[in-house]
């Protein structure tokens, strides 16, 4: 009879260790269902925020390429006004003619004195040449 009781003893040892390994082997799968679940729900909202980012950046883009052409066109616009503005009212054709002239002059008045500049320079290097 001790025999028996060896066997059943091991038997149910062997039982007890199989339930273990199928009780763990369960509670595992069950975890790792549960965090598959929580990072497919976290891909999910993701990928939701991504496409909503997308569509606020394309509809953004949108309003930005439209104010862009807009002030460009009003700038265009401006540009024309004050080149109509300035020529009808700052240049006439006398006042330009009358500019030109002193700006000749300035230029000759200024060519002369860099002559006599270089003259006086040539002057100084005969003198430390000799």
């Amino acid at each position: 009879m001790a025999d028996y009781g060896v066997y059943i003893a091991a038997a149910m040892l062997f039982f007890t260790i199989i339930g273990a390994v199928v009780k763990v082997t369960l509670h595992i799968s069950g975890v790792e269902k549960s965090v598959m679940d929580h990072t497919n729900a976290n891909v999910e909202n993701l990928e939701r925020d991504m496409r909503d980012v997308q569509a606020d950046a394309g509809r953004r883009i949108e309003a930005l390429t439209q104010q862009t052409g807009e002030m460009g066109n009003a700038l265009r616009t401006k540009l024309h006004e004050i080149e109509v503005f300035t020529r009808d009212h700052f240049v006439t054709r006398d006042s330009f003619a009358s500019t030109m002239d002193r700006f000749e002059k300035s230029l000759d008045t200024l060519g002369d004195r860099i002559e006599k500049r270089l003259d006086k320079f040539a002057e100084r290097m005969d003198k430390l040449s000799d």
